[in-house]
C-alpha cells in the first residue's frame, strides 16, 4: 500500500511536460535493452570463443543497465542518486572489461612478448612535449597499463558511496563544483582524474599495440566506450554547474537539482539507443559463426560470462600481493 501510495505521488508530483520527456526516454530504454538481449542471445548461441565473448557480452550489458536505471530515476527522483550508484560502478566494470578484451585480442599468453619487441612510444599529446617516452618494451608498461585501468575500478564505486553518504549528511550539494566545503567538488574531481587516467591508460595500450589489434576494428569499439563512459561524466557535470547558476530552473515541485538530475537520466535514455545500434556493429557476433570450436551450452555460457572472478583475481595480482610483499619487506629489514 506504501508503494502505491509513493507511486501515485510521484506521478502526481511529476509536471505535465515532462511527462513526454518520460514516455519518450522509456521508449528509448526499451530499444536499448531489447536490442541489446537479442545482440548477447546471439552471441551466447553462437558462444565459441568464451574468452572474448565473456568480455563483449558484459560490455554490451552497460547498455541496459543504463537505460532502465535512468528511466527508473526519473520516475523516483528521490532515489536517482542511489539508483545512479549501480551504474556508476557498471561503468567501472567495463573499462576493465574492455582493456582484458584488447588482452585477449593479442593472446594474454603472448602479450609480453610482442611488447618486447616494440619501440618506445611518444606519450600523447599535449604530454608528448614534456615527458620522456614511454618504454614499452620495459618490464612495467603492461603493469602500470592494468594499474590506470584497474584503480577506476575500486575508485568510481568508492565515489559513488562517498556521494550518497555525503547526500545523507547534507553536504554533497550536487553542482557546488567550486565550493571546497562540500562533498560534491571533492567526488567530481576525484571520477576525473580517476576516469582520465583509465581512458589515457586504455589509449596508451592501443597505441602501442595498434598493429596488432589493428583485424580487430578497435577504434569503433574504444569510440563505443569512451563516448558513454567519458562523455556522460562531462555532460552529468555541465548540466549538475548550470542547475547550480540557475541556467537551469525549478519545475513545479521538482527542484533544479531534481530538473538537472532528470535531464540528465533523460539524456541518457536517448543515448543508450544509439549505443545500441553502435554495439551491433563494433562487438558483433558474427566473427564466431564459423569457428571451429564446440559451442558451449546455454546455461554455463550464460554463468561463464556473469563470473566476477577473474576481475577478483586481476585485483589481488595487481595490487593486494604487491603491498602484501612491499610489507614483507619492510618487516624484514634489520632497523638501525
Amino acid at each position: 500500500e506504501y508503494m502505491g501510495t509513493s507511486l501515485r505521488t510521484d506521478r502526481d508530483r511529476m509536471p505535465q511536460k515532462h511527462v513526454w520527456a518520460f514516455a519518450i526516454a522509456g521508449v528509448c530504454s526499451v530499444f536499448a535493452t531489447l536490442l541489446t538481449i537479442v545482440h548477447i542471445a546471439l552471441h551466447l548461441k553462437n558462444y565459441h570463443n568464451p574468452a572474448q565473448q565473456r568480455l563483449i557480452i558484459r560490455i554490451m550489458l552497460m547498455v541496459p543497465i543504463y537505460a532502465i536505471d535512468s528511466w527508473l530515476s526519473l520516475y523516483f527522483r528521490e532515489w536517482a542518486l542511489y539508483l545512479d550508484t549501480v551504474r556508476d560502478c557498471y561503468e567501472a566494470y567495463v573499462v576493465f572489461n574492455f582493456f582484458v578484451l584488447l588482452l585477449e585480442y593479442i593472446g594474454a599468453a603472448n602479450i609480453e612478448r610482442v611488447l618486447r619487441n616494440k619501440p618506445n612510444l611518444p606519450h600523447p599529446f599535449p604530454f608528448g612535449c614534456c615527458l620522456a617516452p614511454i618504454k614499452v618494451s620495459g618490464p612495467n608498461f603492461l603493469k602500470y597499463c592494468k594499474i590506470g585501468t584497474l584503480q577506476f575500478v575500486l575508485i568510481k564505486p568508492t565515489m559513488a558511496l562517498l556521494a550518497i553518504v555525503c547526500a545523507a549528511g547534507g553536504v554533497y550539494d550536487e553542482g557546488a563544483i567550486f565550493n571546497l566545503k562540500r562533498g560534491y567538488f571533492y567526488v567530481t574531481m576525484i571520477n576525473n582524474v580517476a576516469v582520465t587516467t583509465a581512458m589515457y591508460a586504455l589509449v596508451v595500450f592501443y597505441l602501442a599495440t595498434a598493429e596488432e589489434l589493428h583485424p580487430y576494428a578497435p577504434k569503433q569499439k574504444f569510440l563505443c566506450i569512451k563516448a558513454v563512459l567519458f562523455f556522460s561524466f562531462w555532460q552529468s557535470v555541465v548540466i549538475a554547474v548550470l542547475a547550480k547558476v540557475d541556467v537551469i530552473h525549478e519545475v513545479g515541485s521538482w527542484t533544479s537539482e531534481n530538473v538537472a538530475t532528470g535531464l540528465q537520466d533523460f539524456l541518457i535514455c536517448v543515448e543508450m539507443a544509439v549505443a545500441a545500434v553502435a554495439h551491433w556493429w563494433s562487438f558483433s557476433y558474427e566473427p564466431y559463426l564459423h569457428e571451429n570450436r564446440v559451442r558451449t551450452p546455454l546455461l554455463p555460457s550464460v554463468i561463464h560470462s556473469a563470473s566476477v572472478s577473474d576481475l577478483v583475481a586481476e585485483t589481488k595480482t595487481t595490487f593486494i600481493q604487491p603491498i602484501g610483499r612491499a610489507l614483507v619487506l619492510r618487516n624484514a629489514t634489520p632497523r638501525n
